[in-house]
Order: structure tokens, then sequence, then C-alpha cells
């Protein structure tokens, strides 16, 4: 499916419900798109396995085993599911253990699975720019694994001094800029642009770019709401998006509460 597809259904789902969008559940009143609905009496009657379940995986999972919800929620659930489907990567890279020797356990998987998914752009890439480089161990990984120039891009100096003494000592292809990516950002046509927990506002100008110089580009989001503006306004140009206001972005970061919650979400 094509993303501008892929974009009409979820807008398609989204904007008939915008009012539940916008008004976030602050307090134990009844919020106004709860009452006009007349989903108050089945949600408020969840007992407390019910909503431990619905926090741990999602109220969506959970409807089906309920009879008495609502056939207008059960039907939204299942359109917001099918709409947001996304699919699953699969694959790994092996690293040794000398390359991974500095990086944490946790995110060692993050990096094998990136570097395995990103692999056929890579191969067709002359340059690797990895955005928000942070401690720099996927711009050193990648620039060895596929053999190409890596540049890392982070604002914080110190980060920056310490990758560049770690891909020194591997002698790699792999180079470091302390530089604010939000101000300004270039590729060419044959970069691949990278954005591992790229943050809010980096997130947006780093699609921009890419979109500027139409190259490829491998993003994994987080954070959307760390924004400078009170609401952040849709990047395409293809569909009617609606402005999301700051707190509501936020709401994609909140996690789940099963047990594995706390010791693999991303930080």
């Amino acid at each position: 499916m094509k993303c501008t597809e892929r974009l009409e259904r979820v807008l398609a789902v989204t904007l008939p419900v915008k009012d539940i969008l916008e008004q976030r559940v602050d307090d134990a009143s009844v919020p106004s798109w709860c009452a006009k609905r007349d989903w108050a009496s089945f949600l408020l009657a969840l007992d407390e396995t019910a909503l431990r379940r619905g926090e741990a995986h999602g109220l969506a999972e959970l409807l089906p085993s309920l009879a008495e919800a609502p056939p207008d929620l059960r039907a939204l659930a299942r359109d917001v599911t099918t709409a947001t489907a996304l699919p699953m990567l699969s694959g790994a890279t092996a690293l040794s253990t000398e390359s991974l020797r500095s990086v944490r356990f946790r995110k060692r998987a993050q990096l094998s699975g990136l570097l395995s998914a990103v692999t056929n752009m890579a191969e067709g890439a002359t340059r690797i720019v990895d955005v928000g480089a942070g401690s720099g161990h996927f711009t050193r990984l990648s620039a060895e694994l596929f053999q190409r120039d890596a540049l890392g891009l982070e604002r914080n100096p110190e980060r920056v001094a310490r990758a560049q003494q770690r891909a020194e000592k591997t002698a790699v292809t792999a180079s470091f800029v302390a530089v604010d990516a939000r101000d300004t950002l270039q590729f060419t046509e044959r970069d691949l642009a990278i954005g591992l927990h790229a943050c809010g506002e980096l997130g947006d100008r780093l699609i921009q770019a890419v979109a500027r110089a139409r190259c490829d580009l491998a993003l994994v989001s987080c954070c959307l709401q760390k924004i400078s503006t009170s609401t952040r306004k849709p990047l395409s140009s293809c569909a009617d998006a609606p402005e999301l206001r700051r707190e509501h972005l936020g709401l994609t970061s909140c996690c789940a509460h099963a047990a594995s919650c706390s010791s693999q979400a991303p930080k």
C-alpha cells in the first residue's frame, strides 16, 4: 500500500473522532465525547481486571471478549487497529562482541535490527548520515558493516568527542560533527539518512530535509511532543491532516503497564 493510501485510511478513521483527540481525560468527570456516544456506562463498569488488561494490551484487544461493549466502540477499535497496522521487521545482523563493547545491552538488539532493516538501502548509498547520533554506535557500526562513509550528527560535544575516539580505534570511515540538526540538514540524493529515536521536532526536520533531497530514510521516531510550538502541523500535503496539540502528541509515548514495558521501552 502506498504511503498516501495509508495516510488517507488513517484520516478516514481519525477525522470523525477528532473530538476524542482534542479532549484528553484529565479528571474524574465524563468527557463530552464519551457522553455523546453513550459509552460512559460501559467504560465505568469495567472491573479492575479488565482495566489492567486494557492498559497492558490496549482496549482494542480487550473489546472482542466483552459482549456488552457498544458496537460503535468495537467498530472504532477495529478500524484503528487495521489503519495503524504495520509490517513487522524481521531479521538481525550479527555483531561481534568487540564492536558492542561499549553498547548497553538493551541497545544491542535495536542496533542489530535496524542494521538488518536498512541493508538494501545502505548498499545503494554512497554515504550514511546518522542524525541525532548520540553515542555514535549506529554510525560506527554502519560504516564497518556496509563499508560506507558514515557521518554522525549530534549536538552534545562531549558525546561527539567520545564517539570520534571510539571510531578512530576501529579504523572505520566514520566521522562526527557537533551540530543541532534541527537548525540545518542537507542531504544528497545518494545519502541514506538515519534517525534512531529522533525526538519530536528533529524527526520532522529530518523528514523535510530528506524530501528535498529525495534520498532514502530510516526513521524510528519517539517523544513526538518535543516541539517548540504548542501544536504540530502536518507534514504531508497529500491530505487534510489535523494539527495536534503537544499534550496529545505526548500520549504516543505512553507505555502499557505490562511487566515488560519498564525494561524494554526505549528511552
